[in-house]
């Protein structure tokens, strides 16, 4: 399967236009343990990704992978996808587009004291005995990408 231009995430699968730009959530087991963590590894901390979560429309503006912007996408280089990997991020339709779905998604506000204890229940579901998460990977991906093995 050729590699789209643009990954419509959920859309792909439900053809319902209200989950264009929408993620699959992953499960929280060993979160403190997955960095860079985002869909394109743009947030080394858990903390950095927690509170792009409080306001992901402001984020979104924010993230790019060039030098002036503060939030860059972490991704290993790939010939094949390289020279597509920040398609959508230069396309201000684009964004404004993913900046429509993230609509409604922000929380409430949180102090620096509530986000402590929001980081300490994630790293409260680590469980040293599970680390090796080999057996949750999935066969295939909706784009279509292969996985490394």
């Amino acid at each position: 399967m050729a590699v789209p231009a643009v990954d419509l995430w959920r859309f792909r699968e439900t053809e319902k236009d209200e989950d264009m730009y929408a993620f699959r959530t992953p499960p929280l087991r060993n979160v403190a343990l997955t960095a860079p963590y985002g869909h394109a590894g743009a947030y080394d901390s858990l903390e950095d990704v927690v509170r792009h979560h409080l306001d992901p429309q402001s984020a979104l503006w924010e993230y790019h992978e060039n030098d002036d912007c503060r939030i860059k996408p972490v991704m290993p280089s790939r010939a094949d996808l390289d020279d597509i990997d920040c398609i959508v991020m230069d396309d201000p339709t684009r964004v404004q587009a993913i900046a429509k779905a993230a609509e409604g998604y922000s929380l409430v506000y949180l102090d620096d004291r509530e986000i402590e204890e929001l980081l300490a229940f994630l790293h409260a579901l680590t469980d040293k005995s599970d680390i090796d998460l080999r057996s949750d990977v999935p066969a295939a991906v909706p784009s279509g990408l292969t996985l490394a093995e």
